[in-house]
């Protein structure tokens, strides 16, 4: 995960800050034979929805990973793909680590807002 973390990042016009592994793997309780690492990536100074984001990750992904097997996917809300026998789910999240309380809580606003979209 490391190495397609600090591809995204290398290239990315986006400020990536940080990735974290989650999910059953993340969390150590997947129980299944087959599983796909569920990755966050932390995006500075950007909100949902992502759209644009994903389009630049999958053209970047395309370009520089050379173990893709198969095509990417996006979805609504990430990107899948496999490199190798690993399937990978990779979602953006907006950063809020270090707003001040007001810009906190506007940045909250929007992003419930946009998961209500989605999800509601």
């Amino acid at each position: 995960m490391q190495k397609v973390f600090l591809t995204l990042q290398e290239r990315s016009r986006y400020k990536l800050s940080r990735c974290r592994l989650v999910g059953g793997v993340g969390k150590k309780t997947s129980i299944s034979l087959k599983y796909d690492y569920d990755c966050v990536i932390y995006v500075n100074e950007v909100d949902p929805p992502f759209e644009k984001l994903l389009d630049e990750w999958d053209d970047i992904l395309k370009l520089y990973l050379n173990h893709l097997v198969g095509e990417t996917k996006i979805i609504q809300y990430s990107i899948q793909f496999k490199i190798g026998e690993l399937d990978f789910d990779i979602l953006p999240a907006p950063n809020y680590a270090g707003l001040t309380n007001d810009i906190m809580v506007q940045a909250i606003g929007l992003a419930r807002k946009f998961c209500v979209f989605f999800y509601g």
